[in-house]
């Protein structure tokens, strides 16, 4: 009897695509606010300082929202619920949209918008797949034409590579920005480490490699890290017509950016 013929069995694997924004002019890149437990000065000072350029967008670069109710870590209760966290990250993108009308507006998904999504899985998996409960839902973006990223996507600037930055696990160190370098060898621009870093590389064929890491815009000592070494920051991208960019790193300390 012939043996029968095996075939080789198909991939469950999914590629995962990248979203390209080309979009000519500046980009003001904001995220890690970390809403309810944002600090009011710091993003009213980033704000401020932007609306100078006049941007064409703007990436809310994942962690906008802290998901403190349904954190995996120890948490001290507090009076605010999962629906009172919702409720004031709604109004910051209401007061994001009136501050820049006309910009287009894209949120990337972050670590801690994906509490959410790892807490319904673990507790009510059935109910995991419920269009109310994606963040479309739940913050009313259409309502405030934000576009959302998820799925750890990479997303570029004209040829600019941005990550939110818990993509690379671990990491950090005394210069997170060279962290990155290490485990990507590609010049991009991430959050994520709270802290205002760069580092730059020079390859064997004399191309230059530039990393940044952006600051956050949340309390700088919360009660399981009140002496760390975060900073307040955020960043301005210029796409040009040819997909090249430029980048200022900004700190912000006590309203002033520097």
């Amino acid at each position: 009897m012939a043996k029968k013929k095996v075939c080789l069995p198909k991939s469950l694997h999914a590629a995962r695509s990248e979203k390209v924004f080309s979009d000519v002019g500046w980009w003001l890149v904001m995220g890690d606010l970390h809403v309810p437990y944002h600090d009011e000065q710091a993003v009213e000072a980033a704000v401020r300082f932007a609306r100078r350029y006049k941007p064409v967008g703007i990436l809310l670069n994942g962690d906008v929202v802290d998901m403190y109710n349904v954190s995996p870590f120890f948490r001290e209760p507090k009076p605010e619920r999962l629906a009172d966290e919702l409720r004031i990250a709604q109004q910051m993108l209401r007061w994001l949209r009136q501050e820049f009308p006309r910009a287009r507006m894209v949120y990337r998904e972050g670590n801690h918008e994906w509490r959410l999504r790892r807490y319904v899985v673990q507790h009510a998996d059935m109910l995991a797949d419920l269009p109310c409960l994606h963040w479309s839902a739940l913050l009313e973006l259409e309502k405030v034409r934000v576009e959302w990223i998820d799925d750890k996507r990479l997303v570029r600037l004209g040829h600019l590579a941005t990550l939110h930055g818990h993509e690379l696990p671990r990491g950090g160190g005394v210069n997170p920005a060279r962290y990155v370098y290490l485990k990507t060898a590609e010049s991009v621009l991430v959050g994520h480490w709270h802290r205002t870093s760069q580092h730059v590389e020079r390859t064997l064929h004399g191309r230059t490699v530039s990393t940044w890491t952006v600051g956050c815009l949340c309390d700088l000592s919360p009660y399981y890290n009140p002496y760390g070494q975060s900073n307040h920051g955020f960043a301005l991208v210029q796409i040009e017509k040819n997909g090249f960019y430029q980048v200022q790193n900004f700190r912000v300390r006590q309203g002033r950016i520097e």
